[in-house]
């Protein structure tokens, strides 16, 4: 594929028909399929369906001027069979043991970086299965391990890059730090966090080999596939909320809540920052994607304008503000910036500075302080002003007394 138009044009035909082939074609199919084979032959069948969604994603991403209408009502086939296939695998490795969930996983990765090169409208009938897999993929629902999303420091706003650990690597010894970041972390003495930093490898995915770059990214190497996985799905998600209902936003901002709640300390917070990375991607979607300045009305090209919405995505963030954890102070902040500048509504922006000041005028503790000190900044970023003078006077005055506290010097360097 990356030989480009010229060559692609004519294998093409030949090309879709062996995508087809690659994955069943009915339920039937599927099901009969799920009771034949073993252990060895599910790994070749899955290896070669994760081969045959790459080629379908080089093909996206490297031939743009042949993806018609049409070509993506064919490639859409295979991909629905796909996802149908990924529902329905659990049995699969029930049966022949948990070495094929890395196979499997492979497949979702893959499934998700296509499906990111095409039209979202043009899958919305897949939507509820697909958002079910991605929701379930970075809540953590069926991962034993505390993995978390690289896509954190890349949602956030750049100005606050110290508090998420990336004036790593704005220094010349960038690589260095990055390599030594997992001796570290073994440690206990991390300077970033829960970054992946330093865990780059070309054994992770081959396919970098003949991959672009993203933009803003630097070698070596693609991250490990637990982590590859939660981004694309992050993105993803990121790329549909925008087109979902509000009936459905309201379904899955309750269900982040829930599964918040349910996890326990360490696993709360991995969970809690895939969820506020996947909601700053949704809301910047909304926005159509740009970033918004001071003076950054929401002139997006949609908005969240449904009240339950609103008060369920402002219960989950507000009270994440006071959270331990200053990744995750800062990440609610960032979110509560982008809510007001996605909801359009002057008064909405109002009430969620008026939380803020309440709260920052009788709170003492350092989580507190910070994180809703955070949240008045974030506002500002992105709605300007606030909606009125009043609000960013009384902004500021509150932030120049927290900064004049010398009995809290943390609250200050903030």
């Amino acid at each position: 594929m990356t030989l480009g138009v010229p060559v692609v044009r004519g294998l093409l035909p030949r090309m879709l028909l062996l995508w087809r082939n690659s994955f069943p074609r009915s339920n039937k199919e599927l099901e009969s399929e799920k009771a034949r084979g073993d252990a060895f032959t599910w790994q070749v069948t899955l290896e070669g369906r994760a081969g045959a969604l790459s080629a379908m994603h080089s093909f996206l991403q490297n031939c743009p001027e042949l993806v018609t209408d049409d070509i993506i009502r064919r490639l859409l086939n295979p991909i629905e069979s796909a996802l149908a296939m990924l529902i329905n695998i659990s049995s699969v490795l029930k049966t022949y043991g948990q070495h094929l969930k890395a196979p499997a996983a492979m497949i979702r990765l893959r499934l998700y970086e296509t499906l990111s090169l095409l039209p979202p409208q043009s899958f919305e009938g897949s939507y509820t299965h697909l958002l079910r897999l991605l929701v379930s993929e970075f809540t953590l629902g069926e991962n034993p391990a505390n993995t978390t999303t690289s896509q954190l420091r890349a949602a956030c706003h750049a100005d606050d890059s110290v508090i998420l650990g990336s004036w790593l690597q704005e220094t010349d010894h960038r690589t260095i730090e990055d390599q030594m970041e997992p001796n570290r972390r073994a440690d206990g003495d991390h300077l970033q966090g829960t970054s992946a930093a330093g865990s780059g490898a070309l054994e992770h995915d081959s396919c970098c080999l003949y991959r672009p770059v993203p933009m803003g990214e630097a070698m070596p190497g693609p991250l490990p596939l637990g982590v590859a996985v939660i981004d694309a799905s992050v993105s993803l998600f990121g790329a549909m909320f925008a087109r979902v209902s509000n009936k459905h936003r309201l379904q899955m901002l309750g269900h982040f809540a829930d599964c918040i709640r349910a996890a326990k300390s360490c696993r709360a917070d991995a969970v809690a920052l895939n969820v506020f990375a996947a909601l700053l991607a949704g809301m910047k979607g909304l926005h159509g994607g740009g970033g918004g300045g001071s003076g950054g009305g929401g002139s997006g090209q949609a908005a969240i304008n449904h009240d339950d919405v609103r008060k369920a995505a402002t219960a989950l963030i507000v009270g994440t503000l006071t959270s331990g954890s200053p990744l995750l102070r800062c990440a609610a902040a960032e979110c509560v910036g982008r809510l007001a500048q996605v909801a359009c509504d002057a008064r909405f922006t109002a009430h969620l500075a008026q939380t803020s000041f309440d709260r920052l005028k009788w709170a003492r503790d350092v989580a507190s302080r910070t994180g809703h000190s955070l949240a008045l900044g974030c506002l500002h970023r992105y709605v300007g002003g606030m909606g009125s003078s009043q609000h960013l006077n009384t902004s500021v005055s509150i932030l120049l007394a927290l900064a004049q506290d010398a009995t809290s010097p943390v609250v200050q360097n903030k």
